[in-house]
């Protein structure tokens, strides 16, 4: 049989091992900025437009940036729609220049409204190259997984 002063030990030792992945598990969870490198330009209503794809290809992405099949227009107060790209809804979201497109849409109706919740597997983040109030097309930006 065991003494009472192990199992109390063990039983610490099991109480700090869960605190430390538990901390971990959050540390790794939380949102990171991280690098993306623009992989094109396409020609939008804006002009030259840069494409910036976090976990897609560049043709994806292009593809999501210009061919956009709106699905839900969401509430005053959240920019932007859902739109379907090759049967799969995304958010597009943005302005001044500056916008992005993640999948997947999770639909999100706080006191009736229609937005979105996050996080996106994947994304786009997509800027015009001139114009005020944008950062151009330089060739990386930094993201943040909203």
């Amino acid at each position: 049989m065991h003494s009472p002063r192990l199992i109390k030990l063990g039983l610490l030792v099991a109480a700090v091992s869960v605190l430390v992945i538990g901390a971990s598990a959050y540390a790794s969870s939380a949102s990171k900025s991280i690098t993306l490198k623009r992989c094109g330009y396409f020609t939008s209503d804006y002009g030259k437009t840069g494409l910036y794809p976090w976990k897609i290809t560049c043709s994806t992405a292009k593809g999501v940036a210009k061919d956009q099949d709106v699905v839900v227009n969401f509430s005053p107060g959240w920019d932007g729609a859902a739109v379907r790209y090759q049967g799969k809804d995304w958010v597009c979201t943005g302005q001044m220049g500056t916008y992005n497109c993640g999948y997947p849409y999770r639909p999100y109706h706080p006191h009736g409204q229609t937005g979105y919740k996050g996080p996106f597997t994947k994304d786009v983040v997509f800027y015009t190259c001139s114009g005020q109030g944008n950062p151009g097309c330089p060739a990386k930006t930094k993201f943040h997984n909203p």
